[in-house]
């Protein structure tokens, strides 16, 4: 995080606005790791600014989505779903197939604290997929919050579902399942909202329901 400081400072000073904005965001993830979700906030939106300022639609895919994230680990699902939203335009526009698996990744996230684990499930067999077959390993700052959405998911839907969900999802294109994150996720904050109850995915696990009778029921 000094460093960020650092380097944040000496490319202000050069007047890189391009290379401030990265060492911001990036001392905003570094602060994200570290559960200073205040600070990493704070930290993330000095760099949104200066990326809406020059118009730079690849750093606004980027830091948007830690926008996201980091207003999710805070407990603002609309806020973080606000910021998705926007980076999924700046992730298609863009084209980068990486961004596209960190969007769908963030959302994952955002789907399974929104208590849409099976798709959030889905999402996780797509993108585990698509990272072998176009060789896109997880970087090492993103293996931590994939391990934590695994774990969610598993625990939300119980091994079978989470199984034949990921399945599913290896079988889905990237595309229709950010279509498809996008729609629900739209649904879901319109319910947060208004303050609508909406028994979260794999409830029916814990009375031994099948997954239809969870349906029905």
């Amino acid at each position: 995080i000094t460093l960020c400081e650092e380097s944040t400072a000496a490319f202000t000073t050069l007047g890189n606005i391009h290379g401030a904005s990265h060492s911001l965001d990036t001392m905003g993830i570094a602060q994200y790791e570290l559960h200073r979700y205040d600070d990493a906030m704070r930290s993330t939106l000095a760099s949104l600014t200066i990326d809406r300022s020059v118009g730079d639609a690849r750093g606004l895919a980027v830091t948007l989505d830690h926008v996201g994230k980091i207003a999710r680990a805070q407990g603002d699902l609309l806020a973080a779903w606000e910021a998705h939203a926007e980076a999924l335009t700046y992730r298609q526009q863009v084209g980068d197939p990486r961004g596209m698996l960190v969007w769908l990744q963030a959302m994952a996230h955002w789907l399974a604290e929104a208590g849409k684990a099976d798709l959030a499930a889905r999402i996780l067999g797509a993108v585990d997929i698509a990272r072998t077959s176009t060789n896109l390993p997880l970087q090492q700052h993103e293996s931590a919050d994939y391990h934590t959405i695994i774990v969610m998911v598993q625990k939300a839907l119980g091994d079978d579902r989470y199984s034949s969900a990921v399945a599913k999802g290896r079988w889905a294109s990237l595309e229709q399942l950010a279509a498809e994150a996008r729609d629900v996720a739209t649904l879901r904050v319109q319910e947060i909202a208004t303050g609508a109850s909406v028994p979260p995915d794999g409830i029916g696990e814990r009375y031994g329901l099948t997954e239809r009778e969870e349906e029905v029921f």
